[in-house]
């Protein structure tokens, strides 16, 4: 399992650095910077940068001193895996029927949208139970989709792109129906959340 785990959680790490690369590059016009202000403001993004760093704390410790991977970094895994799960579950069932599923799958979007949610799923459910996860601690898998709902409200809802703030890219304040959309995703998380723990206590 240990082999496994830093298989896997070296493939998030690697897929996440390339994948940046590729979004990040100069390209038709657009420097580095440019692409840094829209490529970051998508959860996706953010989700993969936190996923791959957590990776890459996990690994270091796990080749450092196999079995004493420090409890914070343990639960920073969790909270990391909870939020691409969030990602891949939302292209499955929302966007990926609003703008159709090969625009979401192709290039780096594969292994940001599908690839690496499932390899953080495998590694820290089935590879990684290094301690016990409990129920108190389940609730840190939310803190990703909260802290970033509060963010999005803020530069969709209260500023608005004519304001300097985000076009609604994920469509969640159509017809002014941020409160469900808010609801629906944190109580998906929350979901998330709980099935996570149980594949973990399996």
């Amino acid at each position: 399992m240990r082999t496994l785990s830093i298989l896997l959680n070296l493939e998030i790490v690697v897929s996440t650095l390339i994948g940046s690369y590729m979004r990040l590059r100069p390209r038709n016009g657009r420097t580095t910077a440019e692409r840094a202000s829209t490529f970051f403001r998508f959860f996706t993004t953010l989700s993969n940068e936190l996923a791959a760093f957590a990776a890459l704390l996990i690994l270091a410790a796990s080749l450092a001193a196999p079995g004493a991977v420090p409890r914070g970094i343990f639960l920073l895994k969790y909270a990391s895996t909870a939020a691409v799960t969030v990602t891949f579950l939302t292209v499955l069932f929302f966007l990926g029927p609003l703008f159709g599923y090969r625009n979401l799958m192709k290039g780096s979007e594969f292994f940001f949208h599908l690839v690496n949610p499932l390899c953080a799923v495998l590694s820290f459910c089935f590879c990684e139970r290094f301690y016990p996860l409990t129920v108190p601690e389940m609730l840190l898998g939310l803190l990703p989709t909260v802290l970033y709902g509060a963010v999005y409200f803020r530069q969709v809802v209260l500023l608005g792109e004519e304001k300097g703030g985000w076009p609604d890219f994920y469509g969640f304040n159509r017809g002014g129906r941020w409160k469900l959309s808010m609801a629906l995703m944190f109580l998906g998380t929350l979901l998330i959340c709980a099935v996570l723990r149980l594949l973990f206590c399996l």
